[in-house]
């Protein structure tokens, strides 16, 4: 391939055999084809690179490294890749046909624009269509980054990425919200949501997202380092950010039917704002979930929650 691609589709992978192929598959058959797909392979023990071998396509790039980290993988793409634009997809989730096009178009039009994202629809694991996350649409400040942590399915300016800086490896987590964060601060009204499914997030068991413990840690390690990176910001946005965080995680304890630990995560989320949170039906939501959960028997629990608007609502 010798000509220099527009857009740089980077990939880190790490041990998701199940799933790479058809990443990589969405990539490779975007209805915009000036593009290269670069995947790198974190270390992984599961035959995860071997599940490529069928791709004989010029444009798909394949780098393996010691395992290091999603923050460093990403940066492994950043420095190989040679788009003016980047876009990023996790091994495991999926690109819809007009992704890059959609998002390519938009920012060529909208010069102000640094960082794009669009809707995504959540899958499971075998790839059926979970609730939307929709909720998030048009110009996106600091404070909405910071609330409502977009998945990684942007596409950016290259040039943008290179002023903010790469991905922190010393970040236990979220290493994705803080580089968002840090384009967020370059100037105002750059970063935009596509209001279009162009996504696809897959939900899956022994994701990171998981572990709510090293999820807690990681949260407050990107805070403080968000309040010396711009404490003014910081000085609004902290406590409904932690908010609606901790209600998150209290969403992912009901997950795993740790009820006791999930009714102590939403207080905690009520304490950064009780008036806020008594007004937000996903508390409402939460708390009935919990209820039916600890009470009634798990074969109805579970019809009332295929049935109940809250699995309908975007938890992140």
């Amino acid at each position: 391939m010798n000509s220099i691609p527009t857009l740089s589709v980077i990939i880190p992978a790490y041990n998701v055999k199940p799933y790479i192929h058809e990443a990589v598959e969405s990539a490779l058959t975007q209805s915009f084809t000036d593009l290269e797909v670069i995947v790198v392979d974190d270390g992984s023990t599961d035959g995860t690179m071997e599940a490529l071998q069928s791709f004989n396509d010029p444009r798909l790039r394949r780098i393996e490294q010691l395992h290091a980290g999603l923050a460093s993988t990403r940066n492994s793409g950043i420095q190989v890749a040679r788009g003016t634009y980047l876009g990023f997809l996790d091994g495991d989730d999926l690109w819809a046909e007009n992704k890059a096009e959609r998002h390519l178009e938009f920012l060529r039009n909208h010069p102000e624009v640094d960082l794009t994202f669009s809707f995504a629809r959540m899958i499971d694991e075998s790839g059926k269509q979970l609730s939307p996350r929709s909720d998030t649409r048009g110009e996106i400040c600091f404070q909405d980054l910071l609330i409502r942590c977009p998945h990684c399915n942007a596409v950016l300016r290259r040039e943008t990425i290179e002023r903010a800086g790469l991905f922190d490896p010393d970040l236990a987590g979220s290493e994705d919200l803080d580089v968002w964060l840090r384009i967020a601060m370059q100037r105002k009204g750059n970063i935009y949501c596509i209001p279009e499914f162009l996504a696809f997030y897959r939900r899956r068991a022994g994701q990171l997202t998981g572990d709510l413990k090293h999820e807690q840690e990681a949260w407050q390690q990107l805070l403080q380092k968000l309040s010396r990176l711009a404490p003014d910001e910081m000085q609004k946005s902290e406590k409904p950010a932690n908010q609606a965080r901790y209600r998150y995680y209290s969403f992912l304890a009901y997950e795993k039917k740790q009820y006791g630990k999930a009714f102590h995560l939403l207080v905690t989320s009520l304490r950064y704002g009780p008036w806020n949170g008594l007004l937000n039906g996903q508390t409402w939501g939460l708390i009935g979930a919990f209820l039916s959960g600890s009470i009634l028997p798990d074969s109805f629990h579970q019809y009332l929650k295929h049935k109940a608007s809250l699995w309908k609502c975007r938890f992140q």
